[in-house]
């Protein structure tokens, strides 16, 4: 498998990986997708020292819908707080896409066949909002 092809992420467990967004049948202006999570996927995986990324939707405390960025880096980079600063504003520049958080890791979650866990990065996110909670 070329490492720099691109799938689309989907809510169903695909990764987008690569160089491009090819969404073309499911965008509205500016060649993005019309849903939020995969409009920030696509804008994540654009940057260069970006891997595969996935984009996860949960309420926040007043049951409001907010999303986290799971990013795993290009070999050898390090998610600095600088890095990981200048890709949330990548992403909350953009109309209709705010992030409440990013996070670097090491391996996305995915089954035997590749497709993505998302209940297994919700459970990364809850324990991360634990973890900086207390």
């Amino acid at each position: 498998m070329d490492p720099t092809a691109r799938a689309p992420a989907a809510p169903g467990g695909e990764i987008a990986t690569g160089a491009d967004c090819p969404l073309a049948a499911e965008t509205r202006s500016g060649g993005l997708p019309s849903d939020p999570r995969r409009r920030m996927e696509c804008l994540l995986i654009a940057h260069p020292d970006v891997a595969e990324v996935a984009v996860i939707s949960r309420p926040d405390g007043n049951g409001r819908p907010m999303c986290t960025a799971f990013v795993h880096l290009r070999e050898g980079l390090a998610g600095t707080p600088e890095l990981l600063t200048e890709l949330r504003a990548l992403v909350c520049r953009r109309p209709g896409c705010c992030l409440r958080d990013i996070v670097a890791t090491d391996v996305l979650p995915k089954t035997l066949s590749g497709k993505l866990i998302p209940s297994a990065l919700t459970e990364m996110a809850v324990r991360r909002d634990r973890d900086l909670a207390g």
